[in-house]
């Protein structure tokens, strides 16, 4: 497969919304290349020698400094090909808008699928994986929720959704899932 022919996909939503998942199933079910957008930002970040280390504010303000970059999109573009390995590609977790609209600009087979599902059935996810990984009492549990989704916001992960190719909803099964996920893969050309 040749670069022009590469799909990229974006992979947004808020927490526990199916990133993941749908990742998954495009890198086991349809033979993706599965990558991650922080991967990719830190290694442009070590290239530019910013420093991300230390707390959150600093990393987010090596963020800032990195989309100043000359070039940053093609640069991103670039590394997005060589991950590809010759595969079609799925990148978790799209925060910035401007990454999607950037990348499309450059690279024609460029998607976004924003997934959504209800509060209460992603706070249902997060709880049970998290207490498979390390039990917390409920009113710690909910904190700790509501911390990751004021942190998501605070970044504009929910105004993806605005510029979204496809909008998909998860509230139901992950067989329904799935098959939503092979459709929509079906009908990109």
């Amino acid at each position: 497969m040749t670069n022009k022919e590469i799909k990229i996909i974006f992979l947004g939503g808020m927490s526990e919304s199916g990133k993941s998942t749908a990742g998954i199933y495009f890198q086991n079910t349809l033979n993706y290349e599965r990558l991650k957008i922080i991967k990719i930002e830190k290694e442009l970040m070590d290239y530019f020698q910013i420093d991300y280390s230390g707390n959150k504010e600093n990393f987010s303000n090596a963020l800032e400094k990195l989309y100043q970059q000359e070039n940053i999109y093609e640069l991103f573009l670039e590394k997005i090909l060589i991950y590809s390995n010759g595969k079609n590609v799925t990148l978790e977790s799209l925060y910035r808008s401007e990454i999607f609209t950037n990348i499309t600009n450059l690279h024609k087979k460029t998607y976004c699928f924003y997934f959504e599902a209800n509060k209460n059935l992603r706070m249902l996810r997060e709880f049970v994986k998290v207490n498979l990984e390390n039990p917390m009492p409920h009113c710690r549990f909910v904190n700790h929720f509501e911390t990751k989704e004021s942190f998501k916001r605070k970044h504009n992960a929910h105004l993806v959704k605005e510029i979204a190719t496809h909008i998909i909803n998860n509230d139901d099964s992950k067989e329904n899932f799935y098959s939503k996920l092979k459709d929509i893969e079906k009908s990109l050309n």
